[in-house]
Order: C-alpha cells, then structure tokens, then sequence
C-alpha cells in the first residue's frame, strides 16, 4: 500500500505576531499612497526639464488638433528607422509586457483571496469559482465576473466582483496604455524661408528659442525633416499620467482588497492560501458531492451543463464532537457563514482522521 499520504495537521500559527503584521501592512500602504502621490510629480518635473532644452519640438508644434496628445514631450537619440523601431518594440516588449506579467500575478493572488473571502459568506457559481481560480486574466474571466456581479447575494460580494471586473480589464489594457505611451518620430530641423523665392535655409542658432515665447518667434521660420533622415524615440507626457494614474488606482484598489481579505477572510488569516493544486482538490470534492462518483465517461462539456443546474457552493467548516476533529470543504449545504477555523483542531477529510497507509 501507499505510505506517501499527507497525514492530518491543525493550522500553523504565523510567527509574526498580529501588532507587528498589522504595522508592516500600515506601513506598506502609507508607502503606496506616497508612491501614487509623489511620482507624477516627479514625472511632470523630469519631462518638463528634458523638454525645455528642445527648442525643435517647441518650435514645431503638431499640426494636427490632438498630435500634442500622442507626439513625445521628450525624445532621445539619433536612429534610423530600422533602429527606432526595434527600440519601441524592445520597450513594448520589455516594458508593457513584462510588467503585464507581474500585475497579472499580483492580480491573480488577490482575486483568490478575495474568493476565499467572498465563499465564506456567501454562495458562488460553480463556473465563477473555476474561472477565478484556474484562469488567468482574459477575456472569458471579464464575462464571468461581469456575470458574477450580478449572481452573488450582497452588496459587499457584488462590489468585489465589479472591483475585480474593472482590474482584469486594466490588466488586459495596460500593454496598450504602454504601447500609445512611447513612439518615434522623425527628426526635424529648423529653417528661415526666404520671402523672395520661397528658399530655406538652416536657423543658425537654435538653441536660442527656447527662451522666446511662441507667439515672438519669427514669422518665415519652418520645420522640415532633417536631411539625415533620422529618427527620435521618446515618451509621451500626457499618455505617461494617464497610464500612471490608472496604474495609481488598480494599485490602490487592489491594495485594498488584498487587506479586506487578509483582515477578514478567516481562511487567509489561517495561512491557507490557494493556487492550482488547492483549488483543485476544494472544487473536486464539491464537484463528486454535486455530480456523484460515476462521472468517468462524461466530457468536459457535459459536466459543465450539469454543473450548470447545480446549487453554488460555499465554505462550511464543523467539528466532529466525538473525534474532536476539524472539516472544512466546498459545498452546496449552506448553514449560513462559515464558522471560523480553530488553532488547536486537526482538520481532516470528513472530519475524521484518515489512517496512513
């Protein structure tokens, strides 16, 4: 026989001590709210310094009503076309990409706490607990919760499933938000145009209009490309503070759900966090105490229409009296909200303590 089974165990207490727990997560978001309040600053005063030391881009402003909103306030380099665009597609790559990778894990672990946290108190459809916690960010996850907004009983639940709706989307938007906020453009140059034969000729000194108001500059002067043919890659300042700000606001919003669950979720106060492995065995037992044991021969798509017509489940947890043993599953069979979990209990399959074999 097998000897590898886990054996049963009660929860382990956390060594931190709460006081101490509750100060690190005070201080974090301080640290955040500090973050979300200084860095546009910072941005703003960065760019606008770059940009005062152009006197090309302030002398040829867009020609289009909106190009201000998607020219660069601040380029850099010398590059040709081949060049820049391998730039901008490093940092869309890089940038908008890799950091879409980090917020959609930092999003994936708050969107299963606060799972956790919604199934102790109320009932969620088994296609919502499923999408929650065994797919990513996407588009199906967005219908699912956009659908679970509506489903869930309470204002609290309804109110996290459109939190985690808007969060997904920005999660999904955000290589786009990168993607607008840099581009490349052509270089320019600036010229004198000659009111008698329409020649130009190279401004001779640049440099000095920077301290000259718009309106004082001189009426024959013209942009043309250079005749390098190069190109700048930069940023664009008012795409860097959309981004920032809607950045600002998932981090803040996600922050606050992260701590919602971590103070009232007695499952994720317990340590018992989740991922692949523990969703799948909490949602295999609801699902045999839902669908029964001869589900061999059924494929994915009829067990999902079963499943469909099934109550939604929650977390229930009991003490066995006799054994003095803990339980804590996914079920149909709603007593109400979840009794809170106990240090001392060893919890076990069914609340009876299995034999190792």
């Amino acid at each position: 026989m097998y000897s590898g089974y886990l054996p049963p165990k009660a929860f382990t207490k956390k060594r931190k001590a709460k006081s101490r727990r509750g100060l690190e997560q005070t201080f974090m978001g301080i640290a955040l709210l500090a973050l979300v309040t200084a860095a546009p600053w910072l941005i703003l005063f960065v760019l606008t310094s770059t940009v005062s030391s152009d006197s090309v881009s302030f002398a040829c402003p867009s020609d289009h009503d909106l190009g201000w909103v998607f020219e660069p306030s601040v380029t850099y380099g010398n590059f040709t076309l081949a060049q820049a665009k391998l730039v901008d597609a490093s940092f869309d790559m890089v940038f908008g990409r890799g950091l879409q990778a980090i917020i959609a894990y930092v999003s994936y672990r708050v969107t299963v706490a606060s799972l956790i946290r919604v199934m102790e108190t109320t009932l969620v459809p088994f296609e919502l607990v499923s999408t929650l916690a065994f797919h990513s960010v996407s588009t199906y996850t967005i219908v699912s919760l956009f659908r679970g907004a509506f489903a869930l009983e309470g204002w609290r639940p309804k109110m996290i499933m459109i939190w985690l709706f808007i969060s997904s989307f920005f999660v999904i938007a955000f290589p786009t938000l990168a993607d607008v906020m840099s581009t490349y453009k052509q270089s320019m140059d600036l010229f004198l145009v000659s009111p008698e034969n329409s020649t130009m000729v190279p401004y001779p000194n640049p440099g000095e209009l920077r301290f000259k108001a718009y309106h004082s500059l001189p009426d024959n002067l013209a942009c043309a490309p250079s005749p390098s043919n190069r190109y700048q890659w930069g940023f664009g300042f008012i795409w860097i503070l959309i981004t920032w700000c809607t950045f600002s606001l998932w981090l803040l919003g996600t922050y606050s759900l992260w701590m919602d669950a971590q103070h009232n979720s007695d499952i994720c106060r317990k340590g018992r966090t989740m991922n692949l492995y523990r969703a799948t065995l909490d949602l295999s037992g609801a699902m045999k105490e839902a669908l029964g044991e001869d589900t061999t021969a059924y494929s994915g798509k009829e067990l999902k229409k079963a499943l469909e017509k099934k109550p939604s489940i929650m977390y229930q947890s009991e003490i066995n009296e006799e054994t003095g043993t803990g339980h804590l599953k996914l079920t149909a069979v709603s007593n109400g909200k979840m009794k809170n979990l106990d240090w001392d209990v060893v919890y076990c399959s069914g609340g009876k303590k299995s034999e190792t074999m």
